[in-house]
């Protein structure tokens, strides 16, 4: 796998750390308000990840690029209460999405109101938060851009029984996914998808990131997703990379990578 040049890491106190709150749904912030660009990242993890996935080591570049880093947890996963029912996952970022572009937000740690006046807000997506990311993207006429980082588009067919004691085995306080849900996504019936949205789709701006030598969701679907979207309205890439395996919203971080997305992020303005 290509390797990161990292500089020395930021200091805690460069970073603003906020967590807010609208319902159920908890969403931790990280900005640097001296240089921001008024751009949010709002990111999508997988399952089983951590909203953070390998925050800060792998994302550094774009907080110190003036990116605002926003990490919602879904409904009823990590620190947001509820149920999670797979679907609700794309909800939650839908509802952290109206509250960021709302603005005025109240830090819970704090009790102190801060604001980050989001001008453009793109998503990002790691496996199944690919999936999550592109839907999410889909639903809202506020969203333009999505990355999507070896992201499933179809769930149809497959056998999650491992990945059902996994979570029950390891995550069984963090995911909070009911026995009917698991039952639905057995039969195929939840709305996680992304090709049931390729007409909609066609007309964001899509990026696409998949390893070639990756195990756990074939590079295919992303280049037969591509295929679908490329003759819409958006601006549609997508980067295969060889010899590397499953990666989740980190690998944005790479130096070729970040130089990549930036020209994509320029081009679809």
């Amino acid at each position: 796998m290509p390797r990161n040049k990292h500089d020395p890491h930021l200091n805690e106190t460069e970073v603003q750390y906020n967590r807010i709150k609208k319902g159920n749904i908890l969403t931790e912030v990280y900005h640097i308000p001296s240089s921001t660009n008024n751009v949010v990242l709002l990111f999508c993890y997988g399952i089983p990840s951590h909203p953070f996935d390998r925050f800060p080591f792998g994302l550094e570049s774009y907080l110190r690029q003036g990116y605002i880093l926003a990490y919602p947890h879904y409904e009823g996963t990590f620190g947001s209460e509820g149920v999670c029912t797979i679907e609700n996952a794309v909800n939650s970022v839908l509802v952290t999405l109206r509250v960021l572009l709302d603005g005025d937000l109240s830090d819970l740690i704090s009790g102190e109101r801060f604001n980050i006046k989001p001008q453009r807000i793109i998503l990002v997506g790691g496996s199944f938060g690919g999936s999550v990311a592109l839907i999410a993207a889909a639903k809202s006429d506020e969203i333009n851009n999505v990355i999507s980082v070896a992201g499933p588009t179809n769930y149809k067919g497959r056998d999650f029984s491992k990945l059902k004691d996994r979570l029950s085995r390891a995550y069984n306080k963090e995911w909070n996914i009911s026995p009917l849900t698991w039952r639905q996504l057995m039969r195929g019936k939840v709305d996680i998808n992304p090709i049931d949205y390729v007409k909609k789709l066609k007309n964001k701006n899509t990026y696409l990131i998949h390893g070639e030598a990756d195990p756990i969701i074939p590079a295919d679907y992303a280049t037969r997703l591509y295929e679908m979207l490329r003759d819409g309205f958006g601006k549609h890439q997508i980067l295969i990379e060889p010899n590397v395996g499953h990666v989740g919203c980190h690998y944005i971080g790479m130096d070729h990578v970040h130089e990549s997305l930036e020209s994509w992020l320029n081009e679809s303005l």
